[in-house]
């Protein structure tokens, strides 16, 4: 949490997310702020959408123990791809140096919110329910008519996390884009099915629980 990366260009300050310029990750430690890594990161406007979203993914999997991203403006496909891997983004305008703190404060603060939060949530394991050995089932739809304030990532994270499983399947209105990011970081096979009433059926199928027959 004590990291941040910003995108910098070559006056010290932020940038948008459609030039090239230099990732720079800052490490707070005895209340000063220091670079520890810095990713060169090449964009350009008349680039092709594959080649910059390309750009920016092997980019961000060079960032070190960071999930917070800042740029002057972060939209479109680079939104997209620090969204999709788990990134909390913010716009800044200026030099690090100005917004640091501001910022870790602020994450700080969601994050105990969040967790006040949390202890009114049934525990997760509870949605999910088990049909045979290592084979798991949620409905999506069902458990959000249950609890409208918990999403997604609250309830599936920790239970893809601990990895217990062979199968998962899930009901849901679309794939959630997060859970893309997992599959390749968690051995994960993944496999969409759309069915009636515009619902989709995603099946997790663990490629680590198959092979070592830790379920």
């Amino acid at each position: 949490m004590n990291k941040i990366a910003v995108f910098i260009g070559s006056n010290n300050e932020t940038i948008d997310f459609d030039t090239s310029g230099m990732i720079k990750v800052f490490l707070k430690k005895d209340n000063e702020w220091d670079c520890v890594q810095e990713i060169p990161l090449v964009l350009n406007e008349s680039m092709a959408l594959k080649v910059a979203r390309e750009n920016l993914i092997q980019a961000s999997k060079l960032i070190k123990e960071c999930k917070i991203i800042v740029g002057k403006k972060v939209y479109g496909i680079s939104y997209n791809v620090f969204e999709t891997m788990g990134y909390s983004i913010w716009e800044y305008e200026g030099q690090p140096q100005a917004f640091l703190d501001e910022i870790l404060e602020q994450e700080l603060e969601y994050m105990a919110q969040e967790a006040n939060r949390l202890k009114d949530i049934p525990e997760e394991k509870s949605y999910i329910k088990q049909i045979s050995e290592g084979h798991y089932f949620i409905d999506m739809q069902e458990m959000q008519l249950v609890n409208k304030n918990i999403s997604s990532k609250q309830i599936l994270m920790p239970f893809l996390k601990q990895g217990e499983f062979k199968i998962l399947e899930i009901i849901c209105t679309h794939v959630p884009p997060w859970i893309e990011c997992e599959i390749e970081k968690s051995q994960l096979v993944m496999k969409v099915e759309k069915l009636e009433f515009e619902k989709d059926r995603i099946t997790l199928i663990n490629i680590k629980a198959h092979i070592e027959g830790v379920v």
